[in-house]
């Protein structure tokens, strides 16, 4: 047996216990206070990838309950070995820290329990509080229950065992979260300053093993019924989809939207409608990996301001001519499709240009494919078809293309505006969607919508005979 009482400032420790004949540890009672400097808290910090600028010195008090520690045949401890116990409180007194280009933290008293046996099942719970200096502080609560999470070498294996979350988190720091998560901003630009999130469930493959969760932020609210984790991924299916609003802010558009279409990036909605998305269908590996990951969704936008300065809009006649920075629009909704990081979606409908209370002048159809594994995405292509009198000014530029105009306008003059929405030209984007401009490329090609019919059999052979007389390649 041991007995130990000590007191080396800024730490004093007491604790009682035994030791085996096998070299195994176990302290019967014990606990530890510790005020740590603000120069040794800071150096800890900086060690997990933070830039701390300012940090208050940290007062620790730990609890030790019951702690049986084997060893190996080297005298290592070994704390999920067979006979390892572990039951532990902690409590942090209240301090405040500052990092680069972030508010500063206040968190409040904060206490954990953690309990352990022999690596098969272990627990954790933390309860306190937690704010930016100046607002009212949060509370926190967060408890997680595993079982069975390691494998026979004694590493983690999510797949294996079985974990419960119960956690319940108001107006958390972003930054904080993103530092913790080694998502590079990714989290900041999407969900704004803070976020509070409710989440309850287990792992596991029966019928209720699953989370339920809702999560809020200035930007966006996410509602997902079941989300399933079990073997190393996190599932969602059609019969209790996940679904979300989007209140984009300039970061969000960038970041999160302009890679799965620039054009969502330019978009603007009116009367404060949120965007509304929905995901029926999720197959995300852990650890995350884009390149391997599977999803369908769909993107309700409805009416909107669109900016003049999207290069998409930018070769139209309609916005070339208007004043204004934005032109009104009705966008359709998206149905996308994510294959091992593949994002393709087809005839994505977006009308422009009101006309009278319910029409509208032009209507664009895209489809595309693009690549989301890769960093940045890129588009290889996005394709849209523009309604031909559409991209007059564009299509004038390409040598010899004014005379298929002219037989264009002298085809179509006549024509309603059904068919001549209906001669379409494709032109193609590519490139990584970084914000700068994409390679674009004018099809030879001018087809004929679908849903006009016989009416435009002359028609047809008419732009196929300008073009044939035009074009060996594309332009």
């Amino acid at each position: 047996s041991f007995g130990v009482n000590a007191a080396l400032d800024p730490i004093s420790l007491q604790a009682q216990g035994t030791r085996s004949a096998a070299g195994a540890i176990t302290v019967t009672k014990g606990s530890l206070q510790a005020k740590l400097p603000d120069s040794v808290v800071k150096s800890i910090v900086a060690k997990m990838g933070a830039p701390v600028t300012q940090c208050d010195a940290m007062e620790v008090a730990v609890t030790v309950n019951a702690l049986t520690l084997p060893v190996d045949a080297k005298g290592a401890l070994q704390p999920f070995a067979p006979g390892a116990d572990i039951d532990l409180g902690v409590r942090l007194q209240p301090w405040k820290i500052s990092t680069k280009d972030a508010p500063t933290l206040a968190f409040g008293a904060n206490e954990l329990t953690l309990k352990s046996k022999a690596g098969t099942g272990a627990s954790a719970k933390l309860t306190g509080s937690l704010g930016a200096e100046g607002t009212p502080a949060a509370p926190l609560t967060v408890s997680v229950q595993t079982a069975h999470l390691l494998d026979e070498q004694g590493k983690l294996a999510i797949g294996k065992g079985s974990v419960a979350v119960a956690a319940h988190v108001k107006d958390f720091p972003t930054q904080l979260a993103d530092r913790l998560a080694g998502m590079d901003g990714y989290l900041i630009d999407m969900l704004g300053p803070n976020f509070t999130v409710d989440l309850d469930g287990r792992s596991g493959k029966a019928r209720d093993e699953f989370f339920k969760a809702t999560f809020a932020s200035p930007t966006l609210v996410v509602q997902a019924p079941v989300v399933r984790l079990a073997d190393r991924a996190i599932t969602i299916a059609a019969d209790a989809p996940l679904t979300a609003e989007l209140r984009p802010d300039e970061r969000f558009r960038e970041r999160i939207l302009r890679p799965v279409n620039p054009f969502l990036a330019d978009l603007r909605p009116i009367e404060g409608r949120p965007i509304r998305a929905t995901l029926p269908s999720l197959t995300l590996p852990l650890p995350v990996d884009v390149a391997v990951t599977d999803a369908t969704f769909t993107v309700d936008v409805g009416e909107v301001e669109i900016e003049k300065s999207s290069q998409f809009l930018g070769i139209m006649d309609l916005v070339k001519s208007t004043q204004a920075k934005t032109v009104p629009g009705l966008v359709s909704p998206l149905n996308g499709t994510l294959t091992k990081g593949l994002l393709t979606y087809r005839d994505f409908k977006v009308q422009l240009g009101r006309l009278g209370k319910a029409g509208w002048q032009q209507t664009l159809f895209s489809d595309a494919r693009i690549n989301l594994a890769a960093s940045p995405a890129v588009a290889e292509p996005i394709t849209i078809r523009y309604p031909a009198s559409s991209i007059t000014n564009l299509l004038a530029k390409i040598p010899g293309m004014q005379g298929v105009l002219g037989r264009l306008n002298n085809l179509l003059g006549g024509a309603n505006d059904t068919i001549q929405q209906a001669a379409q030209v494709k032109v193609s984007f590519t490139g990584p969607l970084d914000g700068s401009e994409l390679k674009m490329t004018v099809s030879p090609e001018v087809d004929l919508g679908k849903d006009v019919g016989g009416t435009i059999k002359g028609i047809e052979q008419g732009i196929g005979g300008a073009l044939n007389d035009l074009f060996g390649k594309k332009k």
